[in-house]
């Protein structure tokens, strides 16, 4: 699966957002052996990309990394 940097996984959300398209659904945790990965839709091919290298403990930090690309996105396009 290809990795995308937090910098390209904004991108990728702020073309969704553009379509007027809600955030709230295009991320997926998925399991893997040393713990969870972050998951977003690119929106051109709609294929998934893991967002950065980094590995999730818990559900918990997962949601929470998303909640924050999608306020730094809300903070560059306001």
């Amino acid at each position: 699966m290809l990795t995308i940097s937090e910098e390209a996984a904004i991108a990728e959300l702020a073309l969704w957002a553009e379509k007027n398209n809600s955030l709230e659904h295009l991320y997926k945790i998925m399991p893997c052996s040393s713990g969870l990965m972050l998951v977003i839709y690119q929106y051109a091919s709609n294929l998934p990309v893991r967002v950065g290298g980094g590995m999730y403990s818990s559900y918990e930090s997962a949601l929470g990394a998303y909640g924050q690309l999608i306020d730094k996105l809300r903070t560059t396009i306001h």
